[in-house]
This record gives C-alpha cells, structure tokens and sequence, in this order.
C-alpha cells in the first residue's frame, strides 16, 4: 500500500499488467479489455495495461474499473457476478481477450462468460493477476494469472526487516 509510511517492498503493479498484455498479444490477440476495480493496486494495474497497449501499437479497449465498498469484497464480489460483469462483458463482443486485475475478477469474468453462453478461451480470454491457485487451477476452465512472485517479495521485505535491524537505514520504498 502507497499510504503506509516509512520502508516498503511494494509490487509493480503495473509491470503485472504489462506481462498479461504481453502474453496476449504473444497468443495473437489484438482486442484486449481491463477489467479492475477501485483499490489503488488495481488502478496501477489498469494504467500499466494502458501503457503496454499504446506501447505495442494498439488502443486500449474498454477499461472497466468497478467500485468496491471496503470491508465487503465477498458481498460486493457476489453482487457484481449477478449482471454487471456480464454486461459488460457483453458489450465487448467476440473475440476479446480480458485482463482482469485480480484472480477473484477472473473467475467472476469466467462465470458472466458461462451465464452469457461464451466461450472460453475461444470467445473469450481471461488473464488474471495474482496467480491464484486454487482460483486459476480448480474453476471450470482452468485461467492463466500472472505470478507476482510473492515469495521474492517476502525474502526482499526479510532482508529489508534484517538491514534495519542491524542498524542500517534502508530504502524508503523498493519495488
């Protein structure tokens, strides 16, 4: 999180998205929608889809960021799965290929797509972000996600922890 104070190893979130956009487009892709939501994580995400998209030559699709009450994301989640995923993903036609910013939104974007009669990877395709693998390996159809490599993270954060434990001033941020 950007708002916490003092050292931090932080993921690139949008270097996530730019990875999502780069396998789609590698698989032959060139429609390609962000689908993400109103965290601070998920907005770096979407600007880093952005940036790929321009980068390799294309517009951006439709970016959709759906709000999120704080506190509430299994109910909210549930919410969105009941027709506002789903029409959005219906007005995105086919073939289209999705990134969405989260596994959990992956898997929702799976489930609009199975209530809309879509199909999956053929109408459409779905990256997600996080490498869930409970989510990504066990739902209907197995989604691909980009690994942020979370123990790299962790082992970064140990020796940022073991540095300023041996009294040494670390980097204020590290990503």
């Amino acid at each position: 999180r950007e708002d916490i104070g003092g050292p931090a190893v932080l993921l690139d979130e949008a270097a996530l998205a730019r990875v999502a956009v780069e396998h789609l487009l590698e698989q032959g892709f060139r429609r390609i929608a962000f689908c993400g939501v109103s965290f601070g994580w998920s907005t770096a995400r979407a600007a880093g889809y952005d940036r790929a998209m321009r980068a390799a030559g294309f517009e951006p699709q439709d970016t959709r960021g759906f709000g999120a009450p704080p506190g509430v994301w299994p109910e909210w989640l549930g919410l969105m799965t009941g027709g506002t995923i789903g029409a959005w993903v219906a007005s995105l036609g086919a073939p289209v290929a999705i990134v969405a910013c989260h596994d959990y939104i992956a898997t929702a974007i799976l489930d609009a797509c199975d209530r809309l009669g879509r199909s999956v990877p053929e109408d459409v395709a779905i990256v997600g972000i996080d490498n869930n693998e409970l989510r990504c390996e066990y739902s209907r159809v197995p989604l691909s996600s980009v690994d942020p490599n979370l123990e790299a993270l962790g082992q970064r954060a140990a020796r940022m922890l073991d540095a300023i434990l041996d009294g040494n001033a670390p980097a204020e941020r590290t990503a």
